[in-house]
């Protein structure tokens, strides 16, 4: 969770993670997904692009990739891209 909220803050999101009773307008995403490259925009994008981790071919290209629940964020960390945090 440490390693979702740091990759998103780091370029300019306000990553919340939001309680069962909670509503808000905004984006949502796992908390598997982490944030390679995607910079916040001054408006809300209507939806952001994500790709599996080892399943679509090139998801080392992609700023924004959701990876398996039972990764650890070591393993994130050595999964061969550089973070930038």
């Amino acid at each position: 969770m440490r390693l979702w909220v740091l990759s998103w803050a780091a370029r300019g999101w306000e990553p919340r993670i939001l309680l069962q009773h909670e509503t808000i307008e905004g984006l949502f995403v796992r908390p598997t997904v982490i944030n390679f490259s995607e910079k916040a925009p001054r408006k809300k994008p209507a939806s952001l692009y994500v790709t599996c981790f080892g399943i679509q071919p090139d998801w080392q290209d992609h700023s924004l990739v959701d990876f398996p629940d039972a990764l650890t964020d070591e393993d994130i960390l050595a999964c061969g891209r550089p973070l930038d945090l």
